[in-house]
């Protein structure tokens, strides 16, 4: 994907990092994922093609939470658990070493979203390409495709959407092996 300098490849890790750093789509990933059990790499990856002008189909928005729903609910879920259990108990936690090991579940945590984002990366590759829209109607709509979570979400999921929308630049989805 080129993005912010003309010819400059965004890639959707660089792009989950930036989004993420805003306060407002923390706080709305977060929510989605405690309120509605989003996948929130999957939601930073729809934003990410929107940003891009890349509208999904419900189909391909089922087929991409599809391929990563088993890497999610083995690795990544079972991970956050672990770290939120250790902020808590059980005995001897909560203290100084099972603090520090906290931290490092929270690393491989981070490392295990990041071959999922990876792959969601390599998934959208293939989609096939349509007339655009703009970055922030696209971005909305595959939010509400991947997470169709009803009247609640509608908020959070705007708040991605305008931060999609904002970092987009014109950049468009590159094809593995084109160069930007």
């Amino acid at each position: 994907m080129t993005g912010a300098g003309e010819g400059e490849v965004v890639r959707l890790w660089d792009f989950c990092l930036r989004i993420y750093a805003r306060p407002e789509v923390a706080k709305a990933c977060l929510d989605l994922q405690e309120h509605y059990g989003a996948n929130v790499p999957l939601l930073l990856a729809a934003a990410w093609l929107g940003s891009c002008s890349v509208t999904l189909t419900k189909e391909e928005a089922d087929r991409l939470g599809e391929a990563v729903r088993g890497w999610n609910e083995e690795v990544v879920k079972p991970l956050r658990a672990l770290r939120t259990r250790l902020k808590a108990g059980p005995a001897p936690a909560p203290d100084e070493a099972s603090a520090r090991l906290r931290e490092k579940v929270k690393t491989i945590e981070l490392e295990a979203e990041r071959i999922e984002i990876e792959f969601l990366e390599s998934l959208a590759a293939a989609l096939p390409q349509r007339a655009p829209e703009t970055p922030g109607e696209a971005a909305l709509a595959n939010l509400g495709r991947v997470l169709p979570a009803g009247e609640g979400a509608g908020e959070a999921l705007r708040a991605i959407a305008q931060a999609a929308a904002s970092l987009s630049d014109g950049r468009s989805l590159e094809k593995p092996g084109e160069k930007a």
